[in-house]
């Protein structure tokens, strides 16, 4: 069975994706890519992984604007649903941001995890469904489908399409990956300020 919608579908996925995928490459790099700052300064260093972030998410809201524009001209009148990517979004930067508090410090200790990078991204992108959609492809296998909606990205994704897709009834907003999303975020982003800030004293020993 085709996907509706497919063209906007995978847009979404796409951009939305990207960022999840630049954030984590770009603040796993953000303490060891500055090493002549974080020697020569003294700043929190909390500040690097947050402003990469901060500014790969202002690199999303354009996309994000130009992907509606797409949306209205392919036909999809606009609801009061499409308020809703506004939490949406807000819950997917702060697990982007606590995930990089966790991989800035982890490349300070471990440099070659970078080279493990690609891997864990792939491991999102597949698990993600960029391409396809698990609730039509896996429709006869109901715990594959019980077990995906607990990976972060996916949930996120697929809020983001339920709600610039609603007038499709195929893509029906689920509550429980609202619960999801924001438990991720939120525990995601309080252990990752905790962990990264119990090795400040070490980053300035970055070479």
């Amino acid at each position: 069975q085709s996907t509706p919608d497919f063209i906007e579908f995978l847009l979404i996925g796409a951009f939305m994706f990207e960022f999840f995928s630049s954030s984590m490459g770009a603040g796993a790099k953000s303490i060891t890519g500055n090493s002549a700052l974080v020697q020569s300064l003294s700043f929190p260093r909390m500040a690097l992984p947050m402003s990469v972030i901060t500014q790969k998410f202002m690199q999303l809201v354009p996309t994000l604007l130009l992907l509606i524009v797409i949306l209205v001209v392919a036909g999809h009148r606009p609801t009061w649903n499409w308020v809703l990517m506004i939490p949406v979004l807000a819950f997917y930067y702060l697990f982007c941001t606590g995930l990089a508090f966790f991989t800035a410090r982890m490349t300070v200790h471990v440099r070659d995890l970078t080279n493990l990078l690609p891997f864990i991204t792939r491991f999102f992108f597949y698990t993600t469904g960029i391409f396809f959609s698990f609730e039509i492809r896996f429709a006869d296998q109901p715990q594959l489908l019980d077990a995906v909606q607990f990976q972060p990205v996916y949930a996120a994704l697929t809020l983001g399409r339920s709600i610039l897709l609603s007038t499709d009834p195929t893509y029906q907003m689920n509550p429980m990956l609202w619960a999801i999303i924001s438990g991720w975020a939120v525990a995601l982003i309080l252990i990752g300020i905790v962990f990264f800030w119990r090795a400040e004293e070490k980053y300035g020993q970055v070479s």
